[in-house]
């Protein structure tokens, strides 16, 4: 991911940045379109690679529910593991009210339709889940999120919040 915002800021620069050389601003301007255009091709192929790991995360889950019908699931999502959870969901619909999702510093939040239940568990300060979710979390719906005390994005700052909703929704 910072690789692909890497590639659209040079290029969003090289278009804004102009000289009084024609040459060097058309050379610029080629180069910027090709980072843009490179960082593009680097994002559609992030997303396709989280479809099918999604489709894949779906069926495994699917399985494990089908093997032991009597069982419901938690699923403990980090970082971008929430938007390839998220894209899991989606193929897992007939079986939400038995899975319960937690989503730790996700670059997305799951909509509380999406799950029997569902909490996203942010902190404030984690500036790499903030930006991601600004950029990424697109979608509609209703979405809520438990402030957890910390002071960066490893989920290791997360721990005592989550170890809590764990235990509180088991079974």
């Amino acid at each position: 991911i910072e690789t692909i915002a890497f590639k659209l800021f040079v290029g969003l620069c090289g278009l804004v940045h102009k000289t009084k050389k024609k040459e060097v601003d058309r050379a610029a301007n080629m180069i910027a379109c090709a980072s843009i255009l490179s960082g593009l091709k680097d994002y559609t192929l992030v997303q396709q690679d989280k479809n099918r790991l999604g489709k894949e995360f779906s069926t495994k889950v699917r399985a494990h529910l089908e093997a032991n019908p009597l069982e419901n699931v938690t699923l403990v999502l980090h970082s971008q593991g929430a938007d390839i959870g998220s894209r899991a969901l989606f193929h897992l619909r007939d079986l939400k009210e038995k899975i319960t999702v937690i989503t730790i510093g996700g670059m997305v939040t799951v909509p509380s339709r999406d799950a029997r239940f569902v909490t996203n568990v942010c902190n404030k300060d984690d500036v790499v889940a903030t930006i991601a979710n600004f950029v990424f979390d697109i979608r509609s719906g209703d979405r809520t999120c438990v402030v957890a005390e910390g002071n960066g994005h490893d989920a290791v700052e997360y721990f005592p919040a989550v170890i809590g909703l764990i235990t509180d929704n088991e079974g």
